[in-house]
Parts: structure tokens; C-alpha cells; sequence
């Protein structure tokens, strides 16, 4: 809450995006697919950080395939990472 109770300009946007990226990050294992979990809870840092790291992949290699889990609701990661995919159309991340 310090950084938004009390906002440095400049400095306290940039830290709101690292803390959402750890967030996806402490919520994506990669393996053989992406396994990823806590999707209900921070659908969107998941969403921002599977895109981020496929912008370091050359365009042909963008594709990411999402294991989320049995009887999970998709929806919320599905929506964001269709509103991502506009800003890149060769990313492709799949839930299984």
C-alpha cells in the first residue's frame, strides 16, 4: 500500500509493473507446456508476464501452450491474454 498511498512519479509506475511481473512469473513453471496456476487470482500479471517473455522469442517461436489445471475457470486468464494478443498477432498462447 506505501506505493500507492504515497506514489514517487516516475518511479512508483515502474515498480507496480516489476511487482506484477514477479507475480506472474511465481505463478508460471516451465516444462514440456507452460504450468501455470493461481489463474482465478491474477489472471492478468499471469497474462503480462507469458507475454513479456515471448517477446524474447524470435516471431516463429512465440507459441506458448498453457496447462492451468482440471476444473479450472479459464475465463479471466482467456480474456487477458486476448486483449494482449493486439499488441503482438504472432503470440500464441493456448489453454489446454
Amino acid at each position: 500500500m506505501e506505493l500507492v498511498d504515497n506514489p514517487v512519479p516516475g518511479l512508483t509506475n515502474i515498480k507496480i509493473c516489476g511487482l506484477m511481473f514477479l507475480m506472474g512469473r511465481f505463478a508460471v513453471i516451465k516444462d514440456i507446456v507452460y504450468c501455470v496456476d493461481f489463474i482465478q487470482m491474477i489472471p492478468n500479471c499471469i497474462a503480462l508476464y507469458l507475454f513479456l517473455i515471448a517477446q524474447k522469442q524470435p516471431r516463429e517461436r512465440r507459441t506458448q501452450l498453457l496447462d492451468v489445471g482440471v476444473g479450472m475457470d479459464k475465463r479471466g486468464l482467456s480474456d487477458a491474454l486476448n486483449i494482449l494478443k493486439v499488441c503482438d498477432p504472432q503470440w500464441d498462447a493456448r489453454i489446454l
